[in-house]
């Protein structure tokens, strides 16, 4: 007889912890441009952007190439994945545990440049006379061992607009059992986690208003190792930082 299964809550709380350290690691050691570090808990490397050389730079006699670290969602899913199978494994019978990634929606949805996301109008019609809105995508969703979808997640990275943030809140209060919004920023001070919780237009909605989601914010540690790398959820409009155990 299998051992008792663990909720998935206990599951994603020890993944996304070892995910985040998987992640500083990486940052610290394995930057495209930058020279690794040898002892990384990950094989998985932050590109650079281009290779910083133009032709009228040569012409000037310039020889110097500034290498940028390319930061996105992609590295968090990635390291996420390979934690959650590290942690299945060594749990076995206890986490049968199963996950889909860019997983479609089950309900259509209207996505446009000019409005905030909504969800689409049964038999409504767009302009070419079919059902309007599309079908979305989960990052990353997931299964238990029936196949059923039982936990939904959304990864981000930096502040690349309101609108991406709405559409994602949007899937996850409408779908998703349990869902979480992950978000993994570089640098953050006050004035973004002011932006983040009371909204700006531009960056990102009220976040204390997006519903049944969860909302966990990952800050990478500074590249001069002066500070170390912090975590925040939210609760009722507050950020609260997350210490894990050890």
């Amino acid at each position: 007889m299998s051992e008792k299964v663990k909720p998935i809550e206990e599951i994603l709380c020890e993944v996304f912890k070892e995910t985040f350290k998987a992640v500083d690691d990486v940052y610290r050691k394995q930057k495209e441009g930058r020279g690794f570090v040898k002892g990384s808990s990950s094989r998985l490397v932050f590109p650079r952007y281009g290779r910083g050389l133009y032709k009228d730079d040569k012409l000037k006699g310039n020889t110097e190439q500034t290498v940028n670290t390319r930061v996105s969602e992609q590295e968090l899913r990635f390291i996420f994945v390979e934690q959650f199978n590290k942690i299945c494994d060594k749990y076995k019978d206890m986490a049968p545990c199963f996950y889909s990634v860019e997983t479609p929606t089950d309900y259509r949805y209207v996505f446009s440049k000019d409005k905030d996301p909504r969800l689409a109008e049964l038999g409504k019609k767009n302009e070419n006379g079919k059902q309007e809105g599309t079908s979305g995508n989960f990052d990353l969703t997931i299964h238990n061992e029936e196949g059923k979808r039982i936990y939904w997640i959304e990864f981000k990275a930096a502040m690349p607009g309101q609108k991406d943030f709405s559409k994602d809140f949007l899937k996850l209060n409408k779908e998703a059992e349990q869902g979480v919004f992950v978000h993994l920023l570089e640098v953050a001070d006050k004035d973004t986690f002011k932006s983040l919780i009371q909204g700006n237009k531009k960056s990102s909605p009220k976040l204390e208003k997006q519903g049944k989601a969860k909302y966990i914010c990952h800050v990478l540690p500074s590249e001069n190792k002066q500070s170390e790398s912090q975590t925040y959820s939210l609760d009722g409009g507050k950020l609260i930082e997350l210490h894990w155990d050890n």
